[in-house]
């Protein structure tokens, strides 16, 4: 039996398609297997986008910086670059949640290993996390969600 098979998101339909709605960048590698996009952006960051899954569907986007940028501690800054990612690359529906929650600062502060992590408190999906992360001279913010 193929993958796909016991599969519940069907991954024949997880292709890079939702990359259409930022032709700005057009330039980039599909990574079929593990559903990822990465591509170069300005200043040689990068970004590492994830959209899809067999049991579990998920869709993280994902920014690494080659600099420290803020200190882990300016959490207006670092949900200013997780409001991006999602505005950016995220459908509207999506986009609507993400601003409900953090404009009802409905979510849990938890602090992590070189970072901090917000979890929002919202009913659409079993997990949305914003993650920010500075390791070396690499600051990394990411957020996405996921959902059975």
């Amino acid at each position: 039996m193929a993958q796909n098979d016991t599969c519940v998101f069907d991954l024949e339909t997880q292709t890079a398609e939702f990359m259409d709605r930022v032709p700005q960048y057009h330039t980039f590698t599909w990574h079929d297997r593990t559903k990822l996009v990465s591509l170069r952006i300005r200043g040689g960051d990068s970004l590492y986008l994830h959209r899809g899954g067999c049991n579990h569907f998920s869709f993280w986007l994902q920014k690494v910086t080659k600099r420290r940028t803020r200190p882990a501690s300016d959490t207006a800054h670092w949900i200013s670059e997780a409001q991006w990612l999602v505005e950016t690359f995220m459908d509207d529906a999506d986009q609507a949640i993400f601003r409900e929650n953090i404009a009802g600062h409905s979510y849990e502060v938890i602090e992590i290993e070189n970072g901090v992590e917000l979890m929002l408190n919202n009913h659409s999906y079993d997990s949305w996390w914003i993650r920010w992360t500075q390791v070396e001279n690499r600051s990394v913010v990411e957020t996405g969600y996921r959902r059975t």
